[in-house]
């Protein structure tokens, strides 16, 4: 199974006032930054743990990678390539904000071997961009769209967000119809959350805003997968979807229990059946790695009931449960154990079942955590070890 790179870049030039990641919006770190990231590479190459893995996808996320110039995305690219096993031809990514990008940037990344870009776009409204405090407008969206496909980039994603506050049925098929104006391969659609330590959380709390109801969330979110179906779009996960076989290598990874390794502060890593994260503060990671030291804030040994559960997780979220798989790997029969819960949840709608595979309808999609967690529970229920033909 091939695995995954991925570089957190931990930089902003205004941070939105949804966004939970890590980032900082002191640009002047930067250089700095790459010096020690180049540092982590070397220190993690030089423990060999890593040596046995082949690589077909490295991803630039953040933050906002796209502050990086085309010579600081080499110096991050030249150590990847010199120390793992990348394959020709593999998937590499960066995400962009619209406002931080230009024709000679996009030329530089080129150059230095990035092949996919993902823009966050977010929205085609002045109005919904101004209440995400996003840096760039509607205009400067389309603009870096039109400037990324002159420059030659073939695979091309955008971000876009729903469930705003008072967001209606028009602004989501609005947005839609200009995403349809350019040649996409994908497009990630996201619901926006409400994250503790976030401006927008503290704005809710305080009664400035208005949530939408569940009801009128699951609305545009199944109107959002009919129309972008319709347009050749397959959903291949709750918020994904691409045109056919142009799905996002990199993020499969995190659906498919293929490893993948980070890099950068708040990174996470998963490999050999282990979880790890970085520290999410730079000074503290640039201090650890100058100690020669791990920056991580945590690493844990999955259990054999952890990974069975993350199994149903990860996978319902994306294409589906492939029942000879998880029953090779975790000596299960789910069809027969959680007999009676799926036959209610496909009479519901929530779930195709088939010889081969067990997967969330569109209607299921729009309730994707509570289904997995009544399928963990149901199974958490159950004298585990005693049904398990091991």
């Amino acid at each position: 199974m091939t695995a995954g790179l991925y570089i957190h870049i931990p930089f902003c030039q205004r941070k939105c006032f949804y966004c939970d990641f890590y980032s900082i919006e002191n640009t002047e770190l930067i250089n700095q930054f790459v010096d020690y990231l180049i540092l982590e590479i070397q220190q993690k190459v030089s423990a060999g743990k890593y040596s046995d893995l082949t690589f077909d996808t490295i991803f630039f996320g953040g933050g906002t990678p796209s502050l990086l110039s085309g010579t600081q995305i080499s110096r991050i690219l030249d150590p990847l390539h010199k120390n793992f096993k990348i394959l020709d031809g593999s998937e590499i990514t960066i995400e962009c904000n619209p406002r931080t990008i230009d024709k000679e940037k996009l030329k530089a990344y080129q150059k230095a071997s990035i092949n996919r870009l993902s823009i966050g776009v977010q929205s085609f409204l002045d109005s919904e961009l101004n209440f995400l405090s996003r840096i760039h407008n509607a205009n400067q969206a389309k603009e870096s769209l039109n400037l990324a496909f002159e420059s030659g980039f073939e695979n091309l994603s955008i971000d876009l967000l729903f469930a705003l506050p008072k967001q209606r049925q028009e602004d989501i098929l609005f947005s839609l119809e200009e995403a349809y104006n350019f040649p996409l391969s994908h497009i990630s659609y996201y619901n926006l959350t409400y994250e503790e330590e976030t401006p927008l959380y503290q704005d809710l709390e305080n009664g400035k805003i208005e949530p939408l109801s569940d009801d009128e969330e699951s609305s545009l979110y199944l109107s959002i997968i009919k129309n972008l179906e319709q347009q050749g779009f397959k959903q291949y996960e709750v918020s994904n979807f691409s045109k056919p076989n142009l799905q996002c290598k990199h993020n499969l990874k995190y659906w498919t229990d293929a490893p993948y390794i980070g890099f950068g502060p708040s990174a996470h890593s998963y490999f050999d059946n282990s979880r790890s994260k970085n520290v999410d503060d730079l000074l503290i990671y640039f201090n650890l790695l100058s100690k020669k030291e791990e920056p991580l804030i945590f690493s844990e040994e999955l259990s054999f009931k952890d990974r069975m559960m993350e199994s149903i997780f990860l996978s319902l979220r994306a294409d589906g449960l492939v029942l000879e798989q998880f029953a090779k790997e975790f000596f299960f029969d789910i069809l027969f154990e959680l007999r009676d819960l799926l036959l209610s949840l496909t009479l519901g709608g929530f779930l195709s079942i088939d010889k081969t595979k067990i997967k969330l309808t569109a209607k299921g999609y729009s309730l994707c955590d509570e289904i997995c967690l009544r399928i963990i529970k149901d199974i958490e229920n159950k004298d585990i070890e005693k049904i398990m033909r091991i």
